[in-house]
C-alpha cells in the first residue's frame, strides 16, 4: 500500500491512497468459500450418517425393510435423512395416531435422533469452518 501527496482544494494537498494486491485478495475469497463449501458437504454428510444410524437402530424389526428404509440424500446445501419411503406403515410406526398406538407429534425416532445430535452437528460444521478459514488467515 502507497501513499502520495497531491494537491487538494483544502491546503493544496490531499491523501492519495492505493491497495495493492486486490486481484490476489479476491482469488483467496473465492478459493476459500468454495474450500468451505467442500469440507462442509463432507461434515454435514457425516453428520446425516450418524443421525441416519441412530434412527435406524431404534426401528422395530420384524422384516427389516422399516430399518433398512432409513436414507441419507444429498439435496442442494446439505443433506438429509429419510424414512420409511415406500413403506405405508412406516408413518404409523415412527408417529403413532391410531390403533392403540398414540400420537407422537414429532415422532418416535428420527426427531430424537436429530436432536441428540443437534450439538455435534453444530460443533462438526463450525470445527470444518475454522479449520479451512484459518488456511486463509494471515
Amino acid at each position: 500500500m502507497g501513499r502520495d501527496r497531491a494537491a487538494g482544494p483544502d491546503d493544496g494537498m490531499t491523501d492519495r491512497v492505493e491497495v495493492l494486491g486486490v486481484p490476489a485478495l479476491k482469488r483467496n475469497f473465492a478459493a476459500c468459500a468454495r474450500e468451505v463449501e467442500r469440507e462442509t458437504a463432507d461434515a454435514t454428510a457425516r453428520s446425516a450418517a450418524k443421525i441416519r444410524a441412530a434412527t435406524a437402530s431404534e426401528q422395530p424389526v420384524l422384516s427389516g425393510r422399516l430399518r433398512s428404509s432409513v436414507k441419507v440424500d444429498q439435496v442442494r446445501g446439505g443433506h438429509t435423512v429419510t424414512l420409511g419411503a415406500g413403506l405405508p406403515y412406516a408413518p404409523w410406526i415412527e408417529f403413532g395416531g391410531s390403533r392403540g398406538r398414540p400420537f407422537v407429534s414429532g415422532g418416535r425416532t428420527l426427531q430424537p435422533a436429530l436432536e441428540s445430535n443437534e450439538n455435534a452437528v453444530v460443533e462438526e460444521v463450525d470445527r470444518t469452518v475454522d479449520k479451512v478459514t484459518g488456511k486463509y488467515s494471515a
